[in-house]
């Protein structure tokens, strides 16, 4: 009946969000009266700036190198991080330290598992356990850890293991290890190939949740990481103070580490080491079913 319910009747902007982004729409009316909308589409930004030194905390950058970002392989796999070839990101030196990093880094949530979760063949990932490539580099720090190791405490961590090469090169060398790989088909390998157990989960939750290793070795690991300093001391003061911890009360410490940040776990560690014995396994138990709880949940989800 109304010409003008035709239309969108709107009195101001609204916008408007939707998945891809926001829209924005706005009326115009022209010398007709009629009220119409104008649309566009705000897109999510794709990367977001590092502003301080990842070693040093320093500001002053100078560029030196502009990387061209290659994702082809993945245009069957995960389109959002396909959309990302073609795009670049510049290389930065801090002006204080030299240490090199990104300008910025992917906005795209889970970046990095998404990266590294490449569907390899399986013979590919068969080829890379027996390769000899590197068993001079993993050779060299079992040997440096047999010096460093003490005597009877022989349980490994091997941040990054790949398809199990190494975790099968020390167990030869007479070590209890374990594995944490992002890819699920290179994890999936390694333990099927050394019977190990290989997560597939952070290693900063792993450390937290109680387990603990007389060596943590990380090989071409560090520079794929955001902020590996931080990392790296938070391990660090993880096991430091698990060592305490376990001196005070006679057992690991154990945290359902799921959803916490590292920073957040090593604050709950501190916090109970002030509690007497009983309060403590109290609340060790309660955090222990809180574990067992998410495991199970995993397990029938899958």
């Amino acid at each position: 009946q109304n010409p003008q319910k035709d239309y969108l009747d709107l009195r101001a902007p609204r916008v408007l969000r939707c998945p891809l982004g926001s829209v924005l729409v706005s009326q115009t009316r022209p010398r007709d009266g009629r009220v119409s909308a104008l649309a566009s589409l705000e897109r999510p930004p794709l990367f977001h700036p590092v502003s301080d030194c990842w070693v040093c905390g320093e500001r002053r950058f100078t560029r030196f190198h502009e990387a061209r970002i290659d994702f082809h392989q993945y245009a069957e796999q995960d389109a959002d991080l396909h959309a990302y070839t073609g795009q670049s990101v510049w290389l930065m030196r801090c002006a204080a330290c030299g240490f090199a990093q990104p300008e910025t880094l992917p906005a795209l949530p889970r970046f990095f598992d998404r990266m590294y979760a490449q569907r390899w063949s399986h013979d590919w990932v068969a080829s890379e356990f027996d390769a000899e490539y590197k068993d001079l580099i993993f050779r060299t720090i079992l040997c440096e850890l047999d010096r460093r190791a003490p005597a009877g405490r022989r349980r490994l961590l091997d941040v990054g293991a790949h398809a199990g090469r190494f975790l099968h090169l020390a167990q030869q060398a007479g070590w209890t290890v374990e594995g944490i790989e992002l890819n699920p088909r290179t994890a999936a390998y390694a333990a099927a190939r050394t019977g190990a157990t290989v997560h597939h989960q952070n290693a900063r939750q792993l450390a937290a949740e109680g387990r603990r290793f007389s060596a943590i070795v990380l090989t071409d690991v560090l520079e794929h990481i955001p902020e590996p300093v931080r990392m790296l001391r938070t391990l660090a003061a993880l096991t430091a103070e698990n060592r305490k911890y376990e001196e005070r009360f006679g057992h690991v410490f154990l945290v359902a580490a799921r959803g916490r940040s590292a920073d957040e776990i090593l604050r709950a560690l501190r916090r109970r080491m002030t509690n007497d014995p009983v309060t403590e396994l109290e609340e060790a138990a309660a955090e222990q079913r809180k574990i067992t709880r998410m495991r199970l949940l995993e397990m029938l989800d899958q």
